[in-house]
């Protein structure tokens, strides 16, 4: 096998993970949790897509996290990206989508999320 064969090949999620899509690698998040009885349990898990300079604080296009709100969605992005500085004070300065709703001035806390659901982090931009 050529060094090039082998850096074509992509990593497939195992199944009961989840992927989260990094330069052309896959690094496994898992997508189960244990309830306060110790039982195994589905997680609500949402897809949180970065544009521009979020995008460029994050190294990623996107991630897959469990959360059952926005708040916990944005909690969970930045650890997985507390190695990147910058990217905590992008998402202060962020919009957010939710599917085609924006959050607007509500509290994180307030929105609530299903699974499946898409996040758009937006950054300031400027034009019109």
């Amino acid at each position: 096998m050529t060094l090039a064969q082998r850096g074509a090949k992509q990593q497939r999620p195992r199944p009961g993970h989840l992927g989260r899509i990094a330069l052309g690698r896959i690094a496994d998040v898992t997508t189960r949790a244990a309830d306060s009885r110790g039982t195994d349990r589905a997680q609500t898990l949402v897809t949180v897509r970065y544009w521009a300079a979020a995008k460029h604080a994050a190294g990623v296009v996107e991630d897959v996290v469990p959360a059952a709100t926005l708040r916990e969605a944005l909690a969970a992005v930045s650890a997985l990206h507390d190695d990147r500085p910058r990217f905590v004070s992008v998402l202060a300065v962020c919009s957010y989508l939710v599917g085609s709703d924006p959050v607007g001035s509500r509290e994180t806390d307030s929105i609530a999320l299903e699974n499946g659901d898409v996040v758009d982090v937006l950054p300031p931009f400027a034009g019109g």
